[in-house]
């Protein structure tokens, strides 16, 4: 397949096909010749029409995705060799065999990524990049923005089972630019199937703790439309006293294929009602909570030389938060209440020319927020839908963005060049631009060396402006998070072996914080903190399998480390969160065969973060720091055809720990699951 591209040509090899679309040939224009494609699997993401092709040569025969090599770094299509960020991706090949019963848990693993749970299969968890907060991470469904305008808490309140998940995208690094406001340490793009066969899948797991998981699935395929819908119901007694909790989630997919471009249609609905023991205060372990998420999406990509992508979506978010589940002392004042409405309009477009992809687009968001402790009072109260009490303040908001893009490649050389341009009616109504770039060198055919520029931006939540407590005052006068990114790194990529190395630089300014003065016991909202962040990161992974054609019982061996080091300004005010991060990270992993049908997972790993936190011993508050641990996790597979078999063991050194807070951590924790699948 000839591929040019400004003044550059190369070759790709396909020897043969197993699908008729060829939706990757029509969009880069090309002809078909015989050649070699290599393809890094990690690291690798796409947005277009799934298609599968099988690539064979001497030594190995694989399938892989088409969409794998178009890479999602920037808003036009971009063929993987010319990548010039760390991205990862886990397909859904992989999630069924991880020990993970979550998103939550799988996102674990991957080496610049910060989960701290606060409750077990996905209850609950912060997911931060690079040493940033659980605000500054953007969450996508299928390219959708989702993130929660209240608090980053609430933003992998997702109605989609790990079933359900062709893959998973990680983009490290701000990407304002790439995705709009709140990229601002990276995102994460949770791409489900769109039933490309006729199937039906069935899973029950259970364990430890009363755990039970149903999961039930299936596709249809009539004419130019697939159907997916999946069901999901996740339960558990607890590991401890006030950590029970009940999970149901309803997801459906439908997608229309025609000749002139793709329709997407997505609805989800997700409950969740849980025992949050200690959850935002070690004072009060009888927290309890209860959220439901509802979200739908209409999007449609065209094929025509100007590639039109117009989408709409809304996200409703129900949270109820009681401090006190049982025996509410006389001076209790009720259950806090709130709801969020998203509603957004998203259009993207993009043409090739002689010279290079350029591509233009906008985006309006609006964010509102019912309560009856955050935003401003109502003249009229309104009721709280299902519930005897009453919304008595609301906000809204809108903000206003436009892309603008280009991508150039010359010979060896590859520069994508953009711009975000974005306004919002919480804040002054001026425009306010963030520019980026990446450029990357091909050094050798294996080699790349690559760097990347940029500012990225984080409105503040409507709890960084609203929240008031005994002990807290918001600011609703917060200007937007503001940083400068700069990264550089080289890229390996050969049949069988991949891996980065990287070293980050961010200067982050007017940064949202709780802070305090000494002998102070009011914390504050304020733009007040600037942090200098450096990090480094290497990741190696070997693909056993394609090295010795299969003829090794060992599958894959993997392994990464991470470092991020915050350097605050001096100041006479105490941060609550800013010095708060994953100082050091290391992820081992290994896959290998047992015998015919029988494989397993090892995963080691060891945290170590810097900052404290409050504990309370009969009643008086204590500071402590965070200790390092260790953890190791395994799962046994048996998949003999259409009957599944697993065993999975988390924790298994029983390790005591804590991710976030004085909440202690799971240990050691079985459950076994049986499928069903039939095509």
């Amino acid at each position: 397949m000839e591929r040019k591209t400004g003044n550059r040509t190369g070759s790709f090899t396909f020897r043969k096909w197993s699908r008729k679309g060829y939706s990757l040939f029509r969009m880069l224009k090309n002809v078909v010749h015989i050649g070699v494609l290599a393809i890094v699997y990690h690291q690798a993401s796409a947005r277009v029409n799934p298609e599968v092709v099988t690539l064979t040569s001497d030594t190995v025969s694989r399938s892989v995705e088409l969409e794998e090599i178009i890479v999602g770094t920037t808003r036009t299509p971009l063929v993987f060799p010319d990548a010039a960020r760390i991205v990862t991706v886990i397909a859904a090949k992989e999630l069924q065999k991880m020990p993970a019963a979550s998103l939550q848990e799988v996102l674990r693993y991957i080496q610049g990524v910060d989960i701290r749970q606060r409750g077990p299969a996905g209850i609950q968890a912060d997911i931060s990049l690079r040493g940033g907060s659980f605000d500054q991470t953007m969450i996508l469904l299928n390219g959708i923005n989702i993130t929660d305008p209240q608090t980053g808490h609430h933003n992998l309140n997702i109605p989609v089972s790990l079933s359900q998940i062709d893959r998973i995208e990680v983009l490290e690094g701000p990407a304002s630019r790439i995705y709009g406001p709140n990229a601002f340490s990276g995102a994460v793009n949770i791409i489900t199937k769109a039933g490309f066969k006729d199937h039906f899948h069935s899973r029950y797991t259970a364990g430890s703790h009363g755990f039970s998981d149903i999961d039930l699935s299936g596709s249809l395929n009539s004419g130019k439309f697939s159907q997916t819908i999946s069901v999901n119901t996740k339960s558990s007694d607890g590991y401890t006293d006030n950590t029970d909790f009940e999970v149901r989630n309803l997801y459906t997919r439908t997608v229309g294929r025609f000749d002139e471009g793709m329709l997407d249609l997505q609805l989800g609905l997700t409950s969740k009602a849980f025992g949050a023991n200690s959850f935002y205060s070690a004072r009060f372990p009888e927290q309890f909570e209860k959220t439901g998420t509802m979200f739908t999406s209409l999007k449609w990509t065209g094929t025509s030389p100007i590639h039109l992508s117009p989408a709409i979506y809304w996200r409703r978010h129900h949270d109820r938060f009681e401090l006190f589940r049982n025996d509410k002392p006389s001076w209790y004042a009720g259950h806090n209440y709130h709801m969020t409405d998203i509603f957004g309009m998203t259009v993207n477009s993009w043409f090739e020319s002689k010279l290079g992809k350029t591509a233009a687009g906008a985006e309006i968001r609006n964010e509102n927020i019912w309560s009856n402790v955050l935003g401003d009072p109502l003249k009229t109260p309104v009721k709280v839908p299902g519930e005897d009490a009453l919304f008595t303040r609301f906000r809204s908001r809108t903000g206003f963005s436009l892309f603008a893009e280009h991508t150039w490649t010359w010979y060896n050389l590859y520069v994508n060049a953009g711009i975000l341009a974005q306004r919002n009616t919480d804040l002054d109504m001026k425009w306010r631009l963030y520019p980026g770039a990446d450029v990357g060198y091909q050094l050798f055919p294996e080699l790349k060396l690559y760097a990347t520029a940029g500012k990225s931006l984080r409105l503040p939540t409507f709890t960084d402006l609203y929240y008031t407590g005994p002990t807290n005052i918001g600011n609703a006068e917060l200007k937007p998070e503001e940083v400068f990114h700069r990264e550089t790194g080289l890229k390996y990529a050969k049949r069988g072996i991949n891996g980065h190395i990287s070293y980050f630089i961010q200067n982050g300014k007017n940064l949202i914080d709780w802070v305090k003065l000494p002998g102070n016991d009011i914390w504050q909202t304020q733009n007040h903190t600037a942090i200098r962040t450096t990090g480094f990161q290497i990741h190696t992974d070997f693909r056993i399998s394609d090295l010795t054609a299969g003829r090794s019982p060992v599958t894959s061996v993997s392994a990464g480390y991470h470092t991020t080091q915050l350097k605050k300004e001096e100041s006479e005010y105490i941060s609550y969160y800013a010095l708060d991060y994953l100082r050091h990270k290391l992820t081992l992993s290994l896959q290998h065969k047992v015998i015919r049908n029988i494989s397993s997972w090892w995963t080691i790993s060891y945290q170590d973060r810097n900052g404290t936190y409050t504990d309370y011993r009969n009643g008086s508050p204590e500071e402590k720091e965070y200790s390092p641990f260790w953890l190791a996790d395994w799962r046994l597979n048996y998949s003999p055809g259409k009957i599944g078999f697993n065993l999975e063991i988390t924790n298994i050194l029983d390790r005591k720990y804590r991710d976030i807070g004085s909440i202690a951590q799971p240990g050691r924790w079985i459950k076994a699951g049986i499928s069903f699948s039939l095509e």
